[in-house]
């Protein structure tokens, strides 16, 4: 299904009733609402994984402008402040009161942004795998305690110029170490890949190294839940712990999950399902 927000159709899609029947009465549930990776990927990743938590909350999925079924709109609207408005805008179109946002990796990004342009908006935010900002060296080391030298200069190489040499040997080197004990190649043949979000997110004047919330979250007051994995060396576990320094709330919570990398919820699944569970309870 597509809906039009902000000047582009965007897609999305939806698991599970908002008001099911609970004996003599309807009984609202709270919507999740699931912001994919990226850029350049799409929601395909969250599915069927996402289905089990359909009993507590409506699931929704959408598909950023320029990633996966959505339009493009142009490319100057290709930032975050678009993409965290647009998360706004999906919401007010579908009429989505006070939605728990959960961002993974690059939808973090998206989500922490949303959540300081629309603060109020979100009635609580859950950030999987993400970072505050982009500390390159910090990837670097945790590349190459995963794979060596060689994997710390390929990732080295991609991250300050992502030309077609550059990726080739950061897809054979350093992909492989994003999530070494949750690999399912059918994963990537589900999704609809779009590279030329990255490639503009990535590229020269790009925002991927000069987006940074640090200082900025003070009027994200929701509760948050921060959950990352041990092994996960593009978002390490530090990146989930600056975040939460620079939180307000007490009620953020943070969980790292031991054997997981940049993928939770397949690798430990039960215990991704649990955490986010328990969160999901404590809002309702």
């Amino acid at each position: 299904m597509k809906i039009e927000v902000n000047g582009v159709r965007i897609f999305f899609d939806v698991d599970g009733l908002q008001w099911p029947a609970d004996g003599p009465r309807l009984k609202e549930k709270p919507t999740l609402l699931l912001v994919h990776g990226g850029p350049g990927f799409d929601h395909a990743p969250f599915k069927p994984y996402f289905s089990r938590f359909n009993d507590i909350a409506q699931v929704v999925y959408m598909d950023l402008r320029a990633n996966g079924r959505s339009e493009s709109g142009p490319t100057e609207s290709w930032t975050l402040d678009q993409w965290a408005d647009d998360v706004r805008g999906l919401c007010d179109a579908l009429d989505i009161v006070s939605p728990i946002v959960l961002g993974v990796s690059f939808g973090g990004f998206v989500t922490m942004n949303y959540a300081r342009r629309h603060p109020g908006h979100a009635k609580a935010l859950a950030l999987i795998n993400t970072a505050i900002h982009t500390n390159l060296e910090r990837k670097l080391d945790c590349f190459e305690k995963l794979g060596g030298p060689d994997a710390r200069a390929a990732a080295d190489a991609f991250w300050r110029k992502p030309e077609p040499a550059a990726v080739e040997k950061y897809m054979q080197l350093c992909m492989p170490l994003y999530s070494p004990a949750d690999h399912d190649p059918e994963v990537a043949g589900r999704a609809t890949m779009r590279l030329e979000s990255f490639f503009t997110f990535a590229g020269e004047e790009n925002e991927m190294f000069s987006y940074d919330y640090r200082g900025k979250l003070d009027d994200v007051t929701c509760p948050v839940l921060l959950v990352s994995g041990d092994m996960d060396p593009i978002t390490p576990p530090a990146d989930a712990e600056e975040i939460a320094a620079n939180l307000p709330n007490a009620a953020t919570q943070l969980k790292i999950i031991e054997g997981a990398g940049h993928s939770v919820e397949r690798a430990k699944p039960g215990e991704f399902e649990s955490i986010l569970r328990s969160f999901i309870h404590l809002l309702v």
